[in-house]
């Protein structure tokens, strides 16, 4: 029987209370986990491979250079830092906007189409793909500006201040940067400038702070949960490779131990994409039911369509003085 007719289609802009925006991020996925899989799957593989080969390569050298300072002859312990860990925060950061795009391109498709997200394919996709994907970047951009700023301006404070400022200019500065958790998926699913978005994205975020802590507490824990069960092999594998190294084993960097770094590195890049997503929605509907609450986006919508609606035009009279 087709799922499509025995659930009624989730409503994007509604109010909900926390339980329910649980459960409406699960029951988005549940609903719409073929096609999340497929596409994140098919756009996401090349660039987890690619991450699999560069954390691999970082783990030879963090294992090195662990090896080398229990024998003592490493003297610059940042050497494990080098090119391979850039490719891999590179990767992460690209496989994240991907991932957070294709959530959001799928999100807006299923709210818009009567058929929701049935029989869907790319070129559905390619159409809104790197408008959203470009807000996305935007807004991941201004958020490490600010964060650099905030540590820039802690630094400096920190050379004058008292310690008892510095404690709480911290939690002070977190307060700040939670409501911007709301400027990104305002930013996508509205028709804005990036001014606007900031604007009215922390005026909302402010009004929903607990239920943004709260669900991201919650979701983040889940996420990190499943992360965290997937990426126990890779933790043994290390504890085993450093194991070896330090035993001088040559083992630890034979071509066994470097196929498995790098299956076991792609899988754990993999999964952590896919799960990405939980988040994503989750806040996207934490959007929709604030901007519901406090704006009444729905009720807007449905006046301003009710005022463009036009009476009749009698083209009689219009014509009248055509007639014979």
């Amino acid at each position: 029987m087709n799922i499509y007719n025995e659930k009624p289609k989730i409503v994007f802009y509604r109010q909900r209370s926390f339980g329910e925006l649980i459960n409406v991020t699960f029951d988005f996925i549940r609903e719409n986990w073929k096609p999340l899989l497929r596409f994140i799957t098919y756009l996401i593989l090349p660039v987890a491979l690619l991450q699999g080969v560069s954390f691999g390569s970082f783990l030879d050298d963090y294992m090195g250079t662990i090896a080398d300072a229990a024998n003592g002859s490493e003297d610059n312990p940042l050497a494990m830092f080098g090119v391979s860990y850039l490719f891999t925060v590179l990767f992460m950061f690209i496989g994240y906007f991907i991932v957070t795009t294709v959530t959001y391109v799928l999100m807006q498709l299923y709210d818009e189409s009567p058929q929701r997200l049935k029989g869907i394919t790319f070129d559905d996709l390619k159409p809104r793909f790197w408008h959203v994907m470009g807000r996305v970047m935007i807004t991941f951009l201004i958020a490490v500006a600010i964060g650099v700023a905030a540590i820039l301006l802690m630094v400096a404070v920190s050379v004058v201040a008292t310690p008892l400022l510095l404690f709480i200019l911290v939690p002070a500065g977190a307060v700040l940067a939670i409501p911007y958790s709301l400027v990104t998926p305002l930013y996508v699913f509205e028709d804005c400038s990036i001014s606007e978005a900031l604007q009215r994205g922390y005026r909302l975020g402010f009004k929903s702070l607990w239920l943004i802590i709260g669900l991201s507490i919650l979701l983040s824990i889940i996420v990190q949960f499943i992360s965290g069960v997937v990426s126990l092999p890779i933790s043994i594998f290390m504890g085993v490779k450093g194991f070896l190294g330090a035993q001088g084993d040559s083992a630890a960097n034979g071509p066994v131990m470097t196929i498995l770094s790098f299956l076991f590195s792609t899988v754990s890049a993999y999964v952590t994409f896919l799960v990405t997503p939980i988040m994503t929605i989750g806040l996207a509907y934490l959007y929709s039911h604030t901007v519901e609450k406090e704006d009444g986006l729905t009720n807007s919508r449905d006046i301003a369509n009710f005022e463009q609606m036009t009476m009749p035009r009698h083209t009689d009279i219009d014509n009248f003085d055509q007639l014979v």
